[in-house]
């Protein structure tokens, strides 16, 4: 279960990374528009160069912003989706889960982990450093099938 929840919340985390870069984007060329402007200003006739980054700049603009009004559908809905999981983690009884939710999701320290689930501080942390491998294993697949255009598994 804490495979599915951490797929979906890192899938979550990358889409909310895309955003912020996107919205960079937009403030990158919402500046290129000021100093165009200004040039603009400066200039005394009509300079169809500076028109022109004019025109490319707005346009640029216009094309990102649609494609943030996605971006943010596509984070809205991923974050939906790991409420959902995390409401499903909560509630799964394998001491994997268990951990995991408790170390990952809760940020219980090691030691508070190992006397809530009744075991050794040495065979949580062992517990925790395999649930570690499975974690980047899941984060590499993850950012493997992005790049190659694979939709995730939802």
């Amino acid at each position: 279960m804490y495979k599915s929840y951490h797929e979906y919340w890192y899938l979550m985390i990358i889409a909310k990374r895309d955003l912020e870069k996107l919205q960079f984007e937009v403030d990158s060329i919402l500046s290129e528009l000021t100093k165009a402007t200004t040039e603009f200003r400066e200039v005394t006739t009509m300079n169809s160069s500076v028109s022109e980054k004019m025109t490319k700049l707005i346009a640029s603009k216009l094309e990102l912003e649609e494609i943030i009004k996605y971006q943010k559908q596509l984070v809205e809905s991923r974050k939906e989706r790991v409420e959902l999981k995390l409401e499903d983690l909560k509630k799964s009884k394998d001491i994997e889960d268990i951990i995991y939710y408790l170390k990952f999701v809760s940020k219980f320290k090691t030691t508070e982990v190992a006397k809530v689930v009744c075991y050794t501080r040495e065979y949580t942390y062992d517990l925790i450093s395999k649930i570690r491998e499975n974690l980047k294993r899941i984060e590499h697949e993850v950012e493997d099938s992005l790049k190659q255009g694979i939709i995730p598994k939802f």
